[in-house]
């Protein structure tokens, strides 16, 4: 009977892909709540922005303290307590996003593993389609940020990718 229960509790953690072990929660339209200023500063290659062209493909922040907060955002749907929790911001220039009759959001975003080991943060991201039918936009910066427990790391990887 332990063993049953060894075994249920494994495939819990495991299907979480560190989500709950983190405490994290993706946000991902968190570029209205952020400044003019710190989103020119995180311009990703964008071919539809001529000034953009020489920038990265994507950029990822750590915002660790209420200083480094109050300068990137102007408001949060959440209140942050940065003893305990950071924010993981990964911009970066998306593609098709709106769907061309309706003018929903034709994607989603979620948080599918996160894993920490030897200093290393990885973040897996996955992008979902919502609706059917065509879709289109032209190329636009976007920003996911994740709100998790505070992690001492050396080095981050965020991965973005199709489910």
């Amino acid at each position: 009977m332990s063993l049953g229960i060894l075994a249920m509790t494994v495939g819990i953690l495991v299907s979480c892909g560190g989500v709950k072990k983190y405490h994290a929660t993706l946000y991902d339209t968190a570029l209205k709540w952020m400044t003019d200023e710190y989103i020119t500063a995180n311009m990703t290659n964008n071919s539809m922005i001529p000034e953009s062209r020489e920038s990265p493909g994507s950029i990822i922040n750590t915002i660790r303290t209420e200083s480094e907060f109050e300068n990137a955002f102007t408001t949060f749907p959440k209140e942050l307590d940065f003893e305990k929790e950071m924010l993981i911001l990964y911009f970066f220039t998306g593609d098709i996003i709106i769907h061309k009759i309706t003018g929903e959001r034709a994607f989603s975003y979620r948080i599918k593993k996160i894993s920490f080991a030897n200093e290393v943060l990885n973040l897996t991201l996955a992008k979902k389609a919502l609706v059917k039918g065509p879709t289109g936009s032209p190329p636009t910066q976007e920003c996911l940020v994740v709100a998790m427990d505070k992690l001492d790391y050396s080095a981050i990887n965020v991965s973005l990718i199709y489910d």
